[in-house]
């Protein structure tokens, strides 16, 4: 009985199977050898599908492509899916597909044109705009700033498109429409360590209610990267800045600790010492400096400071 019911429900998996010679057939048919690693029996069925197709089948192009590059010629995956756009295929998936491809041969200009070509062609299409949006920042380019607003708008909640458009907004001068986008980006999770050091710098020439989020920001990028001496001066100098005089004579030394030869760090240090009237500190700052530079000016105001100890 059981060998029967199998065998019954062979038959009606069979029946619902699409025909081996149309075009679902032979899709599922490349499908099935690319799940099993066959990739050149996936790539001469794709190839099949998209000649019987007249070469203007989206999925068959994207197939063949990809079966040529697991076969190690990403040229002629690349040739697939250029000729496909060429007979006029619209297809955003080809188009981010084609522009990887791209990229990676080093033709960046024409992956350019060929995301904002699928952007056009269809509004909501936030990986194309994303991929667009990462290609215009990483070349400079100020037009990255409306394919990344516009995948903003169409996914307020990520995380790392608020972060790709803080980078855009603030290269392009927007000071608060950065600020706002690594909020949001800080909120989720999205800012790296690195990320921190641009935005509170940022912060920090903005001033005013910019600080507070930003010394945040600092302080979560000091515990996750304790060793890097940037991150404390940083830290120490956003702290300053609002008001926390001992957290940012800490946060100053340590950052000196790590790199005794930053003498800009050391300078500020030096001068929030002579502020606290830290006059031991001071003079060990001195010595220490006398050690490393011989810069007269440098020298010079750091022993102004000492001679405050008298007044």
């Amino acid at each position: 009985m059981a060998s029967s019911t199998r065998a019954l429900l062979l038959l009606l998996v069979a029946a619902c199977a699409a025909p081996e010679g149309t075009a679902d057939g032979l899709a599922d048919r490349a499908l099935h050898a690319e799940e099993r690693g066959r990739w050149l029996e996936a790539g001469e069925t794709w190839q099949r599908l998209l000649a019987e197709r007249g070469g203007r089948d989206p999925r068959a192009a994207r197939g063949l492509a990809r079966a040529l590059e697991r076969q190690g010629d990403p040229a002629g995956a690349c040739r697939i899916l250029a000729g496909a756009r060429a007979r006029g295929v619209v297809d955003t998936a080809l188009a981010q597909d084609l522009a990887r491809l791209l990229v990676d041969q080093g033709r960046g200009a024409e992956a350019i044109e060929v995301l904002t070509e699928a952007c056009a062609a269809d509004p909501d299409a936030s990986a194309a705009r994303k991929h667009l949006g990462e290609l215009l920042l990483a070349r400079g380019d100020p037009a990255a700033l409306p394919p990344l607003r516009e995948l903003v708008r169409l996914t307020p909640d990520d995380g790392a498109a608020q972060r790709l458009l803080a980078l855009a907004e603030g290269r392009a001068g927007y000071t608060d429409a950065a600020l706002a986008a690594w909020g949001v980006a800080f909120e989720r999770g999205a800012a790296s360590v690195d990320d921190a050091l641009v935005a509170g710098a940022l912060a920090l020439s903005a001033g005013g209610a910019a600080l507070s989020p930003a010394v945040r920001w600092l302080e979560r990028a000091a515990a996750r990267a304790p060793g890097r001496a940037e991150v404390h001066a940083l830290y120490g100098r956003l702290r300053l800045a609002v008001g926390d005089l001992a957290g940012a004579a800490a946060d100053l030394q340590r950052a000196l600790e790590i790199d005794p030869a930053d003498l800009d760090t050391l300078m500020r240090l030096a001068e929030l010492r002579a502020e606290r009237g830290e006059w031991e500190r001071l003079g060990r700052l001195t010595t220490h400096a006398r050690a490393i530079t011989s810069d007269p000016e440098l020298l010079g105001r750091l022993e102004a400071l000492l001679a405050r100890r008298g007044d």
